[in-house]
């Protein structure tokens, strides 16, 4: 298979989970009074991706005037989730030499790094997590994400093995374990991985478009469209197109990428270029020794 570098998403859990579709401002730190939170409720709240929720209830227990380790740690947890990893990084930063929040302090700065470019500070973040509690499981997914960039596969599915041991049903893990079975070409093992994500959560989009990539790079390029809507159609065509090339199928790679010209509304720029890679492959590979 030919190393033609192509977009996969990767299910990374930055903070528990989080909503793209809820904004949350950070919550103030304002002098009436209130009744105090159950910070366990607050967890809970950041885990489903609750971030109104969330939210709330850090509000109120600013206004209670709650204070704590455990309180700034769920602060910066919410920071992360909520879009702004350079503040949580700093928020993480003054925990890390507080026993009771350490490695979880570790983790989350680990995370916040990943999301802001920062691989080598962020694994030695992560690492110094799982040192202090093994159990952390996010730790340990993020830990196989910097594994599968840095092309060590193994070291990447041992990562996402241990958090799924850790959390046997999170469809998220699982995605990540078959998005390194398909980076280390083992995509019989990908497909499975990727099909199981979706038994456990149907609607785990980055996993339905990791399983038709995978199908893609196996040459069942009907298999990797079918189903597929109006407004996903040009992309998926896209990435079948991209698939085919990596693959050496050049015939069926211009068909597709084509197919993706053609169905966009308007000029597809991703399509264009990777239609340009495969003309400069073809003429690169007619030139004669």
């Amino acid at each position: 298979m030919r190393n033609i570098a192509f977009l996969i998403v990767v299910a990374l859990l930055s903070a528990c989970a989080s909503s793209p579709n809820e904004e949350a401002a950070a919550p103030p730190f304002s002098t009436p009074l209130a009744d105090e939170v159950n910070f366990q409720a607050i967890e809970a709240a950041l885990e489903l991706g609750n971030l109104i929720q969330a939210k709330n209830m850090l509000e109120q227990a600013a206004l209670a005037k709650q204070s704590g380790p455990v309180y700034e740690l769920l602060l910066a947890e919410f920071h992360l989730a909520n879009g702004a990893p350079q503040m949580s990084g700093a928020e993480f930063t003054r925990l890390l030499d507080i026993e009771d929040v350490s490695a979880r302090a570790h983790q989350g700065l680990g995370l916040s790094l990943i999301q802001t470019g920062d691989f080598a500070g962020a694994e030695d973040a992560l690492v110094k997590a799982t040192q202090g509690d093994a159990q952390l499981w996010r730790a340990w997914n993020a830990l196989g994400v910097i594994h599968d960039r840095d092309g060590n596969y193994e070291a990447a599915k041992a990562a996402y093995s241990t958090a799924a041991n850790l959390q046997p049903r999170r469809p998220e893990i699982i995605n990540n374990l078959g998005f390194s079975s398909l980076l280390s070409g083992d995509l019989n093992a990908a497909i499975d991985a990727f099909s199981e994500a979706l038994r456990l959560r149907s609607d785990l989009g980055v996993a339905r478009t990791n399983l038709r990539l995978a199908m893609a790079l196996k040459g069942d390029y009907v298999a990797a469209l079918a189903g597929a809507n109006a407004q996903e159609l040009r992309a998926l065509l896209n990435n079948a197109g991209v698939a085919a090339l990596s693959r050496g199928d050049y015939v069926n790679a211009e068909a597709l990428l084509t197919r993706a010209m053609e169905k966009s509304p308007s000029f597809y720029a991703l399509a264009a270029k990777n239609l340009e890679m495969l003309q400069a492959l073809r003429e690169t590979e007619s030139v004669p020794d």
